[in-house]
C-alpha cells in the first residue's frame, strides 16, 4: 500500500489546532507523550480509513512522512519570514509563500528574540555629543569651518626601557 497525498494546507489547520506540537512556550509542547498522540489524531484525520487498516510499521512511517512535511513547510515559512527585505533595498521582487497566510500562527515564535549581552555599556549617544562639544577644535578654513583637534602623539619611548633586542645571526657552516 502506498501512502496517500498530503494534503498541506489540510495539515497546517490540524497542526494549528494542537499547539503542543508547534507552540514551543506550552507546558505540553515539553511533553513528548502529548505530541505523539497528537500526530496520532492528525493522521487518523488526515489517512482516514488507510490509516485504521494499517499495521503499526505503516502507521510510523505514515507520521514520519506527515512530520517531515510538517518541517518542510514551516521551515520554508521560516526562511520566507527571514528572508523578507525592506522596501527600497533593490533587491528583486519574489512572489510570496503561497502557504504563508496559514503559517501565521507561527510568527510570534518565529520572529528574533531580543538580546542581551554581558559586556560592560559604552558611552551613551548623548555623553558623546557632550564631549565631543567640550573638545578644542581648531579653524582649517577661512570659511570659518572647524575639524576637531589631531589626537595626542605617543610619547617618547622613555629611557628606563631599553630598545628591543636585534635577531641573533647564526654564523653560517662550512
Amino acid at each position: 500500500m502506498s501512502t496517500p497525498r498530503i494534503d498541506k494546507e489540510c495539515l497546517i489547520a490540524l497542526v494549528q489546532e494542537r499547539p503542543c506540537i508547534w507552540d514551543t512556550r506550552t507546558e505540553a509542547f515539553h511533553v513528548r507523550a502529548l505530541r505523539d498522540d497528537a500526530w496520532d489524531e492528525i493522521g487518523e484525520e488526515m489517512f482516514g480509513l488507510h490509516w485504521l487498516r494499517c499495521r503499526s510499521q505503516a502507521r510510523l512511517k505514515m507520521l514520519e512522512e506527515l512530520q517531515m512535511k510538517w518541517r518542510s513547510v514551516r521551515n520554508t515559512y521560516r526562511k520566507e519570514l527571514s528572508n523578507r527585505r525592506p522596501s527600497g533595498s533593490g533587491r528583486r521582487r519574489k512572489r510570496p509563500y503561497y502557504l504563508a497566510p496559514a503559517l501565521c500562527f507561527l510568527r510570534p515564535l518565529m520572529e528574533p528574540r531580543l538580546t542581551a549581552d554581558n559586556l560592560p555599556e559604552q558611552q551613551s549617544h548623548d555623553e558623546a555629543t557632550d564631549t565631543e562639544a567640550s573638545s578644542p577644535t581648531i579653524s582649517l578654513h577661512s570659511d570659518g569651518l572647524e575639524a576637531p583637534e589631531a589626537p595626542p602623539a605617543p610619547p617618547p619611548p622613555s629611557e628606563e626601557t631599553p630598545p628591543p633586542a636585534a635577531p641573533r645571526r647564526t654564523p653560517a657552516r662550512a
